[in-house]
């Protein structure tokens, strides 16, 4: 099997997605939540960064986004229990071509591999951390993956696969019902055209 292997390396921004135990809007303890969260694709040429603080502020995030032509990979809507760790994720099968070859009649053959690939979030809710009033405190990792062309050819318009993979953790407060971003960016990480390879997590906890 022909797959090139990236590493983005371990994130530890100011709030990616949430859950945990917590009080509430109105001081009371809250035993689940909502728990949304998509992670987006985005390449960027080279001087090119973006603006986590525009995406903050924006009304419509979605909207953001499309400014950087943010392709979306993954997306996760379950309820979670707060007073235990729990495991969200989204996996599948993706296809790809590992070779191509002509047959003794003169025809194209192609051969073609599956990889596991997807996200999957562990969450724990932090009690015993204070948090402040609508915020719950919570300890999360991340592990994403994810397939991409590379620059390395198989054959004729066939390129290789690179696995491109990142771990992310948070610890710390997060706000209810509002949304929150990270971003995963590696300078080492290049798409097939040469461009940084960056993942943007947007995630809402609504209890």
């Amino acid at each position: 099997m022909t797959v090139l292997r990236g590493w983005t390396g371990i994130v530890t921004s100011a709030a990616l997605l949430a859950v945990g135990l917590a009080a509430g809007c109105n001081g009371e303890q809250v035993s689940s939540v909502r728990f949304q969260a998509t992670i987006y694709e985005v390449q960027l040429a080279e001087g090119k960064t973006i603006d986590m603080d525009e995406l903050k502020a924006a009304v419509d995030s979605d909207s953001a986004l499309r400014r950087y032509q943010a392709k979306k990979l993954y997306h996760v809507d379950q309820v979670i229990d707060l007073t235990t760790e729990s495991r969200v994720s989204t996996t599948a099968k993706a296809p790809f071509v590992t070779g191509m070859r002509i047959s003794s009649a003169g025809v194209p053959l192609t051969t073609v591999e599956y990889q596991n690939v997807g996200a999957v979030f562990r969450i724990e809710g932090r009690p015993d951390k204070p948090a402040g009033p609508k915020q719950v405190n919570i300890s999360l990792d991340v592990a994403l993956s994810a397939l991409g062309d590379s620059a390395v050819a198989l054959a004729p318009s066939v390129n290789a696969v690179v696995l491109r993979e990142a771990k992310l953790r948070y610890d710390g407060p997060v706000s209810f019902s509002r949304p929150f971003f990270v971003m995963s960016e590696d300078a080492s990480v290049k798409s097939r055209s040469g461009k940084t390879v960056a993942y943007i997590g947007r995630m809402i906890l609504t209890p």
